[in-house]
């Protein structure tokens, strides 16, 4: 990225400060501004001021505007529950989502203020209303919703979604199948009206200002919309085999198609890299005991290039993690174990070729029209991620037909130590049975995904892989990771009989209750 456009960017703060304050003022029962904050004038002047809400929608799309927001959303949540990270101090043993007891100020987080619930429904209102509904930017605000709101009812199960352009998120819930198949709608009607966009106007970027992911290049966004729609695809894959395969075969069949190459890859620039301010600066995490057993067994060139080495003189395993449910005290005294290695200016992954890759190819496992054959897209995935990381000796690594999940050994106090769960192998094995071939997939899948907490998560509990190591300690419920967590207490407050209706809808209210997609029978 030029310097020349990050200052151009810059020029548009006053513009994003104002769209914050407005979606920060739209909370709880409504979306639309308070009279007199923005005048109709305002918003149609070239555009501009409606224009200034989609970086707003991409910072809470994939939450990197604020570290606080980052935080609340992905890092203590899908960042632990997606076994890449754990709360690694004291100071949050007592009630986090790890040991199933988060706070209410957690749980009512996403719903509040503050969250992704509200200020991204009001951005996204404030376009819907100037655009009409119509056009390539409306089309771009749906697949910005879409990615926010697929995230959203995969934590809970069921959300608000078809209701709210009504105006209102104190609304009615959708089930996980109903939210997902107006998504579906959603999505390829905004690919259909973008694509037909980037055939008439291919070099045209008149968003770019406004576009901290594709600096305006629509057709990527049309890659990235169509890879967004295999993604949901192969997540109910097991729920809806019929609807599954259709939208799967839609997306990769597609003219423009869905991502193949690391030129693809979508990262946001942002002020700076929250990654960096809560699992580096901040001390509250360190890395998971899963990712460094998986891979130090794995002899995986990458894990330099993923984590830090412990920096408490523990050469015999220089990267080294902790098991979940783990605590080592104070940060200050306690152990000095691996951490996430990331720059503060470096951009954040939302979506990378490589999950693309590795979904193809558990399609092409259940004989969908994916373009290729499974152990070639399954090597694709591989190699995309050794070629995003600059990793080298991917065709070695590939050839692998030895190499397990190491054991886990707590190099200070002996506690956590832990056998292999694993015994699954690198190299793929068409002989192999389905179950095989599915869990060597979901594994290497997991590793490529990293730091995408969200979607590790959501993938372990959709497969059951990778395979984690139980919580250290006495938990209830007694599983690896949630099945989600339950609805925001708030809730039960100002939108009672519709939150009501949405836990029958899901079936409880628990962690350990199981979402539509993720009810497979084994």
């Amino acid at each position: 990225m030029k310097i020349q456009k990050y200052l151009k960017r810059l020029s548009v703060v006053g513009s994003l400060l104002l769209g914050i304050a407005l979606c920060q003022a739209c909370i709880d029962d409504g979306l639309n501004d308070p009279d007199g904050r923005v005048s109709e004038e305002e918003l149609n002047r070239d555009g501009f001021a409606a224009n200034a809400f989609f970086p707003v929608m991409c910072d809470y799309a994939y939450p990197t505007g604020n570290e606080n927001i980052y935080n609340r959303e992905m890092s203590i949540l899908g960042d632990c529950y997606g076994r890449y990270m754990v709360m690694a101090t004291d100071k949050f043993k007592g009630a986090n989502y790890i040991t199933y007891n988060a706070s209410d100020d957690w749980l009512n987080f996403i719903f509040h203020a503050e969250g992704s619930m509200v200020n991204l429904h009001a951005a996204w209102n404030k376009i819907r209303q100037v655009t009409g509904e119509v056009g390539v930017n409306y089309a771009w605000a749906q697949i910005l919703r879409v990615l926010a709101m697929q995230r959203l009812v995969d934590v809970y199960g069921a959300i608000p979604y078809t209701k709210v352009p009504q105006g209102d998120i104190t609304t009615a819930y959708d089930s996980m199948e109903e939210a997902y198949r107006a998504m579906f709608k959603d999505l390829t009607d905004a690919i259909n009206v973008m694509t037909q966009y980037v055939e008439s106007n291919p070099s045209v970027r008149s968003m770019a200002e406004f576009d901290p992911v594709y600096d305006g290049n629509f057709k990527k966004w049309v890659k990235f919309a169509n890879s967004l729609k295999l993604r949901m695809a192969i997540r109910i894959r097991f729920a809806a085999a019929g609807l599954a395969q259709e939208m799967a075969e839609e997306a990769v069949n597609h003219p423009i198609g869905v991502m193949t190459s690391n030129d693809d890859n979508a990262f946001c620039l942002g002020t700076k890299n929250q990654l960096w301010t809560v699992l580096t600066q901040w001390a509250d995490h360190c890395v998971s005991a899963d990712l460094t057993a998986y891979m130090n067994g794995f002899k995986d060139p990458r894990l330099p290039l993923y984590v830090t080495k412990n920096t408490k003189g523990y050469e015999k395993e220089p990267y080294v993690g902790m098991r979940a449910g783990q605590s080592y005290g104070d940060y200050i005294s306690g152990p000095k174990l691996s951490r996430i290695n990331t720059d503060e200016k470096d951009r954040m992954l939302w979506m990378c070729a490589a999950e693309t890759a590795f979904n193809r190819a558990e399609g092409a496992m259940l004989k969908w029209n994916m373009g290729g054959k499974e152990k070639d897209l399954y090597e694709e995935g591989v190699k995309l991620s050794f070629g995003q990381w600059g990793a080298k000796g991917a065709d070695t690594y590939l050839s692998d037909n030895t190499s397990t999940q190491a054991s886990y050994t707590d190099p200070f106090y002996g506690a956590g130590n832990i056998q292999p769960v694993s015994a699954i192998t690198i190299k793929w094995n068409d002989g192999a049975g389905d179950e095989e071939k599915l869990e060597r997939l979901i594994t290497q899948k997991w590793i490529a995904l990293y730091p995408l907490g969200q979607e590790a998560w959501s993938e372990y509990r959709r497969t059951g892989y990778p395979k984690f190591f139980p919580v250290y300690g006495n938990v209830t419920p007694n599983i690896p990771v949630a099945n989600r967590i339950p609805f925001p207490p708030s809730e039960f407050t100002r939108n009672a009989e519709n939150v009501k209706a949405a836990i029958a809808k899901v079936g409880g209210d628990g962690y350990d209750v199981k979402v539509w997609w993720q009810r497979r029978d084994k």
